[in-house]
């Protein structure tokens, strides 16, 4: 009995924060049904009006009582920015929400926010051409859909990742993403999506060079799932027209492409709008219409290559266009101009490269250089075998994922896999064991790595302490204080010739840092300064012709900050070593240090010459001479390297022939950029 009383309040209170979660979950999906209505509903002022989108949201997130909800609809504003072509706002928001969601205890509702957050962001990436990034965000997006249930926005998801491979050129890849999505919608009864799962098929059969099936494709969207939106009548007819363009039917292409604009005229999206320009006149160039052409592409190039946000895929098919308008004009200055921008290859479709180097052959056979355009042949040759081969074996592989996806197969995978987890559930107390005995062999196994971690650690330890010894065994045998107290009895009856004193106090002082420094891997900069100088010094008494070094320390940069170890003295010991021969006419040698500082992150140390130059003074080095090992810029390279790799800031060391990059003047040049907070332990 008293049991009994002690379990009841308990089974009160279990029903108390259920009933309590449930309530809360309830109003969370309130909420977020109100702001999907708010903004799927809004298709039409999304695309006129995104501002007021932005402006509705404002007021959502003015209400809304839990940061789940708050966070979504950011997430809706910034997909609302992207429409306002408002880059920058909308990957500040995205992110926002994104944090957000790493930095909270996992749930269903934050795994659903995740699914809707980074279909968004996957969207943005493929606008600022990260397609591959897009790809990751996209599949995160599937995966929290799937986690959910929310196959509605799975469809959507999988429509995105189709797109997205089919841009960058795996087509089964892509054409796996669309079935995968129609497969979903088919189950759910979903067909609001199938427009553009259609749409998507017609375009990887485009890619594919078979135009009778995209354009069936095409009809069936026409007539089952015919497009709603203004955005969908601009994609249908933009794509449509792009099939009927490669398929070499121009005016069925130029009414298709002037439907699209004429519908991109209603949007606040001038990137669409530029899209179709350049469509519409390279339609009108290959149809010989030269004067609408040219006011179509002058319009798109225009704003492409104005705009800060046009990928480098974008502006060389712009040029393109301009270069063969130029060529169709016979104006070869101006095509010469446009075929002669710079671009990056691997940011170009291999199609597009062929089309250019085509153009390249006929710039060079009209300028009558038949060798230039001889080779240009070859090249568009080897584009053409090579898209060839891709494209057929694009075709094979998509035939084979088009059956291996097939529907009824699919379907009967869904209900062998809803068998599969009834079964599960009868196995949950062998799975439970199973998972009770790997976490005993996997602590065991930790136990073992860490007693083996532990036995290495004091192996290393050891190793340290014994190279230790075997450092100072060696610094031991040449007994400092004996050769100071000798240097000193020697200076102190020197003290009648200053002439040889001087010199002398100089190389007890050089001596005594490098003894003390021997054994570190960084000193202050002060002390560095300060051996060089008494380097230098002793130097110019031993011999007046040594270079003079200046000076120009910034009184910004940090006295005592750390640098590594004869960073300074090496390259200055190498310069008046070599950069100064007898048997050059040097009239005043000079060495420049400056050391500056360039930012809260780094400082500059600064070492130039006026000699002959780097490269002549590797020439000119005798490998047999004791004093020339190239040691000292060698260990000074490996020691950089190896503290590197344990800081995120990195020390830069560069040395540069200055004769090379400027014919009127000669000499060596060494830039070292070093950290402010650099972590010099090995």
């Amino acid at each position: 009995m008293r049991a009994n009383l002690f379990f009841f309040p308990l089974f009160l209170i279990c029903l108390l924060i259920v009933s309590c979660e449930r309530r809360t979950g309830d109003r969370i999906e309130q909420e977020i049904l109100y702001a999907d209505a708010m903004i799927y509903n809004a298709n039409q002022p999304l695309l006129n009006h995104p501002d007021s989108v932005i402006l509705c949201l404002n007021e959502a997130q003015s209400k809304c009582s839990d940061s789940i909800v708050w966070h979504y609809n950011e997430s809706h504003k910034s997909y609302a920015y992207f429409y306002d072509n408002k880059m920058d706002s909308a990957l500040i928001a995205n992110r926002h929400v994104r944090a957000f969601i790493h930095q909270s205890t996992p749930s269903y509702w934050l795994r659903f926010l995740e699914c809707v957050n980074s279909n968004y962001r996957g969207v943005m990436m493929i606008y600022i051409n990260e397609r591959d990034s897009a790809i990751n965000y996209f599949l995160e997006a599937s995966h929290a859909a799937e986690a959910t249930g929310k196959y509605d926005k799975l469809v959507n998801v999988c429509i995105n990742l189709g797109d997205t491979y089919r841009q960058i050129g795996k087509l089964p890849e892509a054409s796996h993403w669309y079935r995968r999505g129609l497969l979903v919608a088919d189950s759910l009864n979903y067909l609001d999506d199938n427009h553009s799962i259609y749409m998507g098929l017609g375009q990887i059969y485009t890619d594919l060079e078979n135009y009778p099936l995209a354009q069936s494709y095409f009809e069936k969207v026409d007539s089952l799932y015919p497009p709603k939106t203004p955005y969908e009548r601009y994609f249908y007819y933009n794509t449509r027209g792009n099939s009927y363009f490669f398929d070499k039917k121009y005016p069925e292409a130029l009414a298709c492409f002037q439907n699209a604009y004429a519908i991109t005229q209603q949007f606040k999206n001038p990137f669409m709008n530029a899209i179709v320009e350049g469509n519409i006149g390279e339609v009108n160039l290959m149809a010989g219409a030269l004067d609408s052409a040219k006011h179509y592409i002058n319009s798109s190039y225009n704003y492409f290559i104005t705009s800060s946000n046009t990928d480098d895929a974008i502006l060389f098919y712009v040029n393109g266009l301009k270069s063969a308008l130029a060529l169709a004009e016979n104006n070869l200055k101006e095509a010469e101009y446009y075929l002669n921008q710079p671009y990056n290859a691997e940011r170009i479709g291999p199609g597009y490269l062929y089309i250019y180097h085509k153009r390249l052959q006929d710039f060079y056979r009209r300028k009558g250089d038949y060798k230039r355009a001889f080779e240009y042949q070859d090249k568009v040759t080897l584009y053409n075998d090579s898209l060839r081969n891709v494209n057929q074996q694009n075709r094979i592989t998509e035939v084979e994922f088009r059956h291996r996806q097939d529907t009824t197969l699919l379907k009967r995978d869904i209900v062998i896999a809803r068998n599969r987890t009834q079964i599960s559930r009868l196995r949950f107390t062998i799975i439970g064991g199973a998972v009770l005995l790997l976490a005993i062999i996997i602590a065991i196994i930790a136990l073992l790595r860490y007693h083996k971690q532990k036995q290495e650690r004091l192996r290393r330890q050891q190793m340290e302490i014994i190279t230790k010894l075997r450092m100072e065994n060696v610094r031991n045998r040449f007994s400092p204080h004996f050769v100071f107290n000798v240097l000193n009895l020697v200076i102190s009856s020197l003290r009648q010739n200053k002439q040889v004193m001087e010199p002398m106090k100089l190389l007890v002082q050089i001596l005594r840092s490098n003894l003390l420094v021997c054994d570190k891997t960084a000193i202050a900069l002060c002390e560095e300064v300060e051996m060089v100088q008494n380097f230098v010094m002793l130097r110019m008494c031993m011999n007046p012709t040594t270079p003079k070094v200046e000076w120009k320390i910034d009184k910004n940069v940090d006295k005592h900050v750390l640098i590594p170890v004869m960073c300074i003295q090496i390259p200055i010991e190498n310069a008046i070593k070599h950069a100064f021969p007898e048997d050059e006419n040097i009239q005043i040698p000079m060495i420049d240090v400056s050391i500056t500082k360039l930012d809260k992150d780094y400082f500059k140390i600064n070492i130039t010459d006026n000699g002959i130059g780097y490269g002549r003074g590797q020439m000119r080095i005798n490998p047999n001479r004791n004093d020339s090992t190239g040691t000292g810029i060698r260990i000074l390279y490996r020691t950089i390297e190896l503290l590197n790799k344990k800081n995120s800031l990195p020390i830069s060391f560069d040395i540069r022939d200055i004769t090379a990059s400027q014919n009127q003047l000669s000499g060596t040049e060494v830039t070292i950029l070093i950290p402010q907070k650099y972590n010099y332990d090995v």
